[in-house]
């Protein structure tokens, strides 16, 4: 019997002392199944323009951006959605840097201001082709409106921030996207567009909440 016992308290003992990234074991779990294409998708969640808004527990010590890239990764999870588990996904928005504008697409790739095209493709989360190549997200026209969520879902509301002008170039985020008060404003776009209001179709205040779109980094 206190072999039995013992074995229980050895194995309670061994569970308390292995909780570490438990939280990102529960949002991410096992089951995650992969893919071998890349997605672009809207955040099922709204959120002010702080960011704040996402559902996601572990990622809300983070603010601004690094909390969007955060929330849109853990949902790509959700949805299977990602080529591995370090497969990362970024929330598709511009932001001033050092004096310059870093367009929201080259932020997603990781090239700053000197963005270059890269190879994708990209496809909404029901599979249709959404571009070929990030030289789509300039001002092109999609092949398919973005307008899914990481799990499929198509609802109302249906503007997205990107502080993104009709080009793709970055125009106007809320500061930091770490603010939302109503004196600050930046662009959104209609997730269900093909032409360049995907991107860019009114300017509403930071205080109010909308979506975003989360892009594979390939």
């Amino acid at each position: 019997m206190w072999k039995k016992y013992g074995v229980l308290a050895l194995t309670l003992l061994a569970l308390q002392c292995n909780n570490y990234g438990l939280v990102d074991k529960l949002e991410n779990p096992s089951t995650e199944v992969f893919t071998d294409k890349l997605y672009i998708f809207v955040s099922s969640w709204t959120t002010a323009g702080d960011m704040s808004g996402q559902p996601f527990p572990g990622c809300s010590s983070l603010i601004g951006l690094s909390k969007a890239d955060c929330a849109c990764t853990r949902a790509a999870a959700t949805g299977n959605l990602r080529k591995s588990r370090s497969h990362e996904y970024r929330a598709y928005l511009g932001i001033a840097s050092g004096g310059s504008a870093i367009d929201p697409r080259c932020r997603v790739l990781g090239l700053g201001s000197g963005c270059i095209t890269v190879t994708g493709p990209w496809y909404n989360t029901l599979g249709e082709l959404v571009a070929n190549d990030s030289s789509a997200f300039t001002g092109s026209p999609l092949s398919k409106a973005i307008k899914y969520t990481e799990m499929r879902g198509d609802f109302s509301p249906d503007l997205v921030w990107t502080g993104a002008g009709a080009s793709g170039n970055h125009v106007s985020g809320c500061p930091g996207w770490n603010d939302n008060s109503v004196g600050s404003s930046a662009n959104v776009g209609d997730r269900n567009a093909t032409n360049s209001t995907w991107q860019s179709i009114s300017t509403p205040t930071c205080n109010t909440t909308q979506r975003i779109y989360c892009m594979a980094v390939p």
